[in-house]
C-alpha cells in the first residue's frame, strides 16, 4: 500500500498522506477522536494501520437517528434508507 514495491521499483509513498487524511476525515464525521495511530509498512502484502479511539459517548447519545444517517452519509453512499 505505501512505499517502495520491490518488484518494480514504484513508489507509493503518496497514498499514506491519503490514510492520514482519511482518518482525520473520520474524526469530523463519527463521535470519535484519534488518540493515536501508527501504520506499518512490512513488505508489499502486508501492511497495516493501528489505531487508537476514543469514543465521544456523549457526543453521540446527542445524535438523533436522523443524525446518525446523516453523519454516516458524509462517509458512506446512501441506501434505501438514506434520509430525504
Amino acid at each position: 500500500m505505501c512505499g517502495i514495491d520491490n518488484s518494480t521499483g514504484e513508489n507509493f509513498e503518496h497514498r499514506r498522506e491519503c490514510v492520514d487524511s482519511r482518518i482525520l476525515e473520520l474524526t469530523t464525521i463519527f463521535a470519535i477522536d484519534i488518540c493515536a495511530y501508527a501504520f506499518f509498512v512490512m513488505n508489499r502484502e502486508c501492511n497495516h494501520l493501528h489505531v487508537v479511539l476514543k469514543v465521544d459517548a456523549d457526543k453521540a447519545k446527542q445524535w438523533s437517528d436522523k443524525e446518525v444517517l446523516i453523519q454516516w452519509h458524509k462517509c458512506f453512499k446512501g441506501t434505501l434508507l438514506k434520509n430525504n
